[in-house]
């Protein structure tokens, strides 16, 4: 049997997701709800694309006989809508386990599944592109996804939980990692409705080559973006659930979120060496405890790393004024509310990629 390129990208591609799935189980320190739903989303995601990558191979005599099995198992799609449902709904706090009734979800996937293990059983050559139950099969399964992604809204509106707070929240990790299990979702689903428009309902069978090449490619990208942001953020998986038992409402954070940025934009509190989290929550009225959630949540920052930033913006500012000398670079710090040279350059640099003093070079050269 020989192999395309593509195909042996979604031989890769499934194996670094059971690898991603392994990890996300085993590993101690990320042991929590979120996380074992993002594992299981990964095997149905591999299931899956094991599946497409069977009936991709050939068609022979010899491969016609796991026909059968092959279009069970597809069937675990029906799991991948309840399982991002329930995952959605982990990262805003409002699932932290499993109930007796969310079992519920999962009965269209087992009696499906036994259904066509009796109903297949006594046929003898069962090919899963000539037969009409892909084409029920297919439209359920997208009929079910797509009522699952919009499911949570309805949740959101109970809770007054806006629909930007998952879109626009920048900064939050759990959110972000969340969009892009959300976008990787719909686009796979896209692509599953054009494979069953253009396969299923019009028998363009000499396209097959090509969408199903799309959804290997499509599932290859999403999972190495994964695996690029645990390994460049792997403090994502492990904070998802810091604030979980947190007791600010939805209204408060959107309130102390708006109060905390105009102060900072109006009176530049950072300015001031001393600035602590305490210093800085006595001046707001919030509670500490909060504004550090704030912090954390909408900049993805700790207290010193988010003060730090808006000291190297005001640094910035002051260095592109004029041509400053190095004398001035010493003053510059101490007016942004540094302390210490070191750690002004090693805060500049972290920011901008540039020492303040090959930062100044830099406006040189450009002027």
């Amino acid at each position: 049997m020989k192999l395309n390129v593509i195909q042996i990208i979604s031989i890769i591609s499934v194996f670094q997701a059971f690898f991603l799935s392994v990890f996300l189980i085993s590993n101690k320190k990320n042991r929590n709800f979120n996380n074992y739903l993002l594992a299981f989303i990964l095997f149905i995601f591999s299931i899956l694309v094991i599946t497409t990558f069977t009936n991709s191979i050939g068609v022979g005599e010899n491969f016609i006989r796991y026909h059968k099995i092959i279009f069970i198992f597809r069937q675990s799609a029906l799991i991948l809508g309840p399982l991002v449902y329930f995952y959605i709904l982990s990262i805003f706090n409002l699932k932290d386990k499993f109930d007796f009734k969310d079992t519920f979800h999962f009965i269209p996937f087992i009696g499906i599944a036994i259904f066509l293990a009796l109903y297949l059983n006594p046929i003898q050559n069962f090919n899963i592109p000539s037969s009409n139950l892909r084409y029920y099969s297919s439209a359920s399964i997208l009929t079910q996804n797509i009522f699952y992604l919009i499911l949570p809204l309805l949740n959101f509106k109970s809770q007054k939980i806006k629909l930007q707070d998952l879109i626009f929240t920048n900064g939050d990790a759990s959110k972000f990692w969340l969009r892009i299990i959300i976008v990787g979702t719909v686009i796979l689903w896209i692509i599953k409705l054009n494979i069953f428009i253009l396969i299923d309902l019009q028998r363009s069978y000499n396209l097959c080559p090509y969408t199903t090449s799309f959804y290997f490619l499509t599932f290859f990208f999403l999972i190495n973006i994964l695996f690029y942001i645990s390994l460049q953020k792997p403090e994502i998986l492990r904070n998802i659930v810091k604030y979980k038992h947190s007791q600010l409402s939805n209204d408060d954070k959107e309130k102390y979120s708006k109060q905390l940025f105009a102060y900072i934009k109006d009176y530049k509190p950072y300015l001031d060496p001393e600035l602590t989290l305490a210093k800085l929550s006595k001046q707001l009225s919030i509670p500490s405890r909060y504004l550090s959630q704030i912090i954390n949540e909408q900049t993805d920052k700790n207290f010193y790393d988010f003060i730090n930033y808006y000291r190297i913006e005001e640094s910035k500012i002051l260095l592109n004024e004029k041509l400053r000398n190095e004398k001035y670079i010493s003053e510059i710090l101490f007016t942004v509310g540094f302390n210490s040279r070191s750690s002004f350059n090693s805060a500049f640099k972290k920011y901008t990629g540039y020492t303040p003093s090959d930062y100044r070079k830099k406006i040189i050269c450009a002027n």
